[in-house]
């Protein structure tokens, strides 16, 4: 499980909704450390990343809630946009 989440973290867009979200990014910093702050979603994955392996108790699980938010989030906003694909008669 922790090379799957790493592959993900590594990507440095584990985090789609506070890409161009300054207070979203803010939330999920810290949700695991309160005086965490970033630039950007890709400064938070590599700090996550480093810290995956000699990780607190409950920072895994705080991880992994947030990655399935993350996934529910990107889901939302591919259901919700809007189609630009013509409806064909079959």
């Amino acid at each position: 499980m922790f090379d799957l989440i790493a592959q993900v973290l590594d990507t440095k867009e584990a985090f789609p909704s506070a890409s161009n979200d300054s207070e979203r990014l803010v939330e999920i910093a810290q949700e695991f450390d309160e005086h965490w702050r970033f630039r950007s979603a890709a400064d938070l994955s590599i700090m996550i990343l480093k810290m995956l392996y000699a990780a607190p108790p409950g920072f895994v699980e705080t991880l992994v809630r947030v990655l399935r938010e993350e996934v529910e989030w990107q889901l939302q906003r591919i259901l919700t946009a809007p189609s630009d694909r013509q409806e064909r008669p079959y």
